[in-house]
């Protein structure tokens, strides 16, 4: 058993385990003269007394044993419009704990009768006007996970395409300028207030560092790196013309004509315009005339326009109603006209 584990020799107390897991290997049957006491089955097998925990029973436990913290911390505030805030923040937590133990709709008469019975009567908000925030409002149902591709919707009408966002729920600010419950947990937990430390002045050091002294032969310029593409982002919509001598990837929809290096047309995007550029790539949908040395649709392109090149490769399951026009210059000749619908 040591010779399996040599690395361990070293180790504290070593012998002492091997021999204690033999004898737990062969079930305390091994008679055998160890140097070291032999273990016991009893006290191997005995358990642990249990651990003493402090209990607390409140009255309504579907509350929680914070909600009477964070009422006592309350009834601490001073009289003002924070304070009451607070109670009314600490309510509609009330509720909301009161709808995830039963889900039938709860009154308001009934969180603030609770809420006066566990401030001891120290907190008294029965007959007040301001009503708490709505069931469905509180317990809304777990949203679904939506893939990234279906974000945007596209519909069509009458041959257009109109792009429409999906509809996310988001949560809705509580009504009367109340605090949220995180806000009342960093209440209660933060005692005093952390005073950051004024930022010092970063020193340059290049700056105190003398210059060095010029060549006296002319010392050649680094060639400029190639900027990186200019991404245009699927919630964006653009109406006007771009121009630019760099690369372009657009997802959103672009409304104009473009004149670029190298375009890239997402898969969820959408331009209706004239595109020139020395290298296309459409993924999505383009409605308008498209001029480029080299152009290449995808498997899921869309384009409706006439499409001037030099080279161009259309994949299996591409939509394209338009002309093909072959030119040595494409973005500036003239060409045959050749129609094709695929």
């Amino acid at each position: 058993m040591g010779n399996l584990q040599p690395h361990l020799r070293d180790v504290p107390d070593f012998q002492h385990k091997l021999w204690d897991q033999l004898f737990i290997m062969s079930d305390f049957k091994l008679d055998a003269d160890s140097p070291f006491d032999k273990p016991s089955k009893e006290i191997l097998e005995a358990k642990p007394d249990p651990l003493s925990y402090p209990q607390n029973y409140p009255k309504y436990r579907f509350y929680g044993n914070n909600i009477k913290t964070m009422i006592d911390e309350g009834v601490k505030w001073k009289d003002g419009e924070m304070k009451e805030a607070l109670i009314y923040t600490i309510a509609n937590h009330m509720k909301k704990c009161f709808l995830n133990w039963n889900k039938d709709s709860v009154t308001d008469v009934v969180i603030f009768n609770h809420l006066f019975e566990l401030s001891d009567g120290k907190i008294d908000i029965r007959n007040s006007d301001e009503a708490l925030l709505d069931s469905s409002v509180l317990i809304r149902p777990k949203r679904k996970f939506v893939h990234k591709k279906s974000i945007k919707k596209i519909k069509y009408e009458n041959g257009n395409a109109n792009i429409i966002p999906s509809t996310l729920s988001s949560t809705p600010p509580c009504p009367g300028n109340k605090l949220p419950v995180s806000l009342i947990f960093a209440f209660l937990l933060i005692s005093e207030t952390n005073k950051s430390d004024t930022p010092g002045s970063v020193s340059n050091p290049a700056a105190a560092t003398p210059p060095s002294a010029k060549p006296a032969t002319a010392s050649v310029a680094p060639p400029k790196a190639k900027p990186p593409a200019s991404a245009l982002s699927s919630d964006l919509t653009i109406t006007g013309n771009l121009s630019t001598t760099g690369d372009i990837q657009i997802e959103g929809k672009i409304k104009g004509d473009i004149r670029a290096h190298l375009l890239t047309v997402g898969e969820g995007a959408t331009v209706e315009g004239e595109i020139i550029a020395d290298d296309v790539v459409v993924n999505g949908r383009v409605i308008g005339r498209v001029r480029g040395l080299k152009v290449r649709l995808t498997s899921s392109a869309r384009v409706e326009g006439d499409i001037i090149h030099k080279t161009i490769a259309i994949e299996s399951g591409a939509h394209f109603e338009g002309s093909v026009q072959r030119q040595e210059d494409p973005l500036n000749g003239k060409s045959e006209v050749k129609k094709v619908t695929g």
